[in-house]
C-alpha cells in the first residue's frame, strides 16, 4: 500500500509540474506574441465534461443513487 501512495504522489508531483511548465511556456508565448496551441495541457489530458443533463435529470439521478444506499 505504501509503493502505491509513493507511486501516486510521484505521479500528481509530476503531473502537477508538467501542467505548470506548459501554462508558463503558454503565457510566455502569449506575451511575447508568438504561436500558442489554445487547448491548455491540462484539459487535454484531463477534459471536462460538459454537463448535459437537464436540473430535473440530475436531481432525478441524484435520487435514484441516494434510494440505492
Amino acid at each position: 500500500m505504501e509503493n502505491y501512495i509513493a507511486f501516486f504522489k510521484k505521479e500528481m508531483h509530476e503531473r502537477a509540474y508538467k501542467i505548470y511548465v506548459t501554462d508558463a511556456l503558454q503565457l510566455l508565448t502569449k506575451k511575447f506574441g508568438g504561436e500558442y496551441l489554445k487547448n491548455r495541457f491540462a484539459d487535454v489530458i484531463e477534459p471536462h465534461i460538459e454537463e448535459t443533463r437537464t436540473a430535473e435529470e440530475v436531481i432525478a439521478d441524484i435520487r435514484d443513487k441516494i434510494t440505492r444506499l
